[in-house]
């Protein structure tokens, strides 16, 4: 009798186990946990870099969706640059880039030819779609790039070790000998694929 409960009592707490593993990893799979499994996870970290970051991407969602959807939509499609030189201002740009007006003060991010990133419409309705995709396509001169391993990146945020803030390196984008250059760059590997 004593054996028949122990039995009985371990497979309980066996069924029990696997209950509680079960939602746990059911649960913690949940794209709607990210936040909360990303904020763990900075907590966790010994540096605080993770913890910036994790602070400065969801600032912004102090704004209602609602009003950022409708900022997207009808006043600012273009994706804006909100990074700072310190925490604070980059949780104030984060903020800033979801409201209509404010917005606009913000400048935009840019691709790798300096040309700013415009969100297209939505999946469904632009308005209640929590999905936006760009616009435009690669040109012939980004598609050679890719197929050569040829890399593109960004010029970097600082100079000298100064780092720039955001208006500052939009600034620098906009330098008309440097945007001269991104098109005769541009030009010159079209000319290299169509052989002219």
């Amino acid at each position: 009798m004593f054996l028949m409960r122990g039995r009985h009592r371990w497979r309980e707490a066996c069924r029990i186990r696997a209950a509680v593993l079960s939602v746990a990893r059911n649960v913690t799979s949940k794209t709607w946990l990210t936040g909360i499994s990303e904020l763990v996870e900075a907590i966790g970290d010994r540096s605080l870099a993770k913890l910036e970051r994790f602070i400065q991407r969801y600032a912004g969602t102090i704004v209602p969706t609602g009003l950022a959807q409708a900022n997207r939509t009808f006043s600012d499609p273009i994706l804006r640059d909100t990074r700072g030189l310190d925490l604070w201002q980059s949780m104030v740009n984060q903020v800033h880039s979801r409201i209509p007006g404010y917005s606009d003060d913000l400048p935009p991010r840019t691709n790798v030819w300096g040309d700013p990133i415009v969100l297209g419409g939505g999946l469904g309705p632009d308005i209640v779609s929590p999905i936006y995709t760009l616009t435009g396509k690669p040109s012939p001169a980004d598609q050679e790039l890719l197929r050569l391993g040829v890399p593109v990146t960004m010029p970097q945020r600082q100079i000298n070790g100064v780092k720039l803030t955001a208006h500052e390196y939009h600034l620098m984008q906009e330098i008309p000998e440097l945007r001269d250059l991104v098109e005769d760059a541009k030009k010159e590997c079209v000319r290299a694929l169509t052989g002219q």
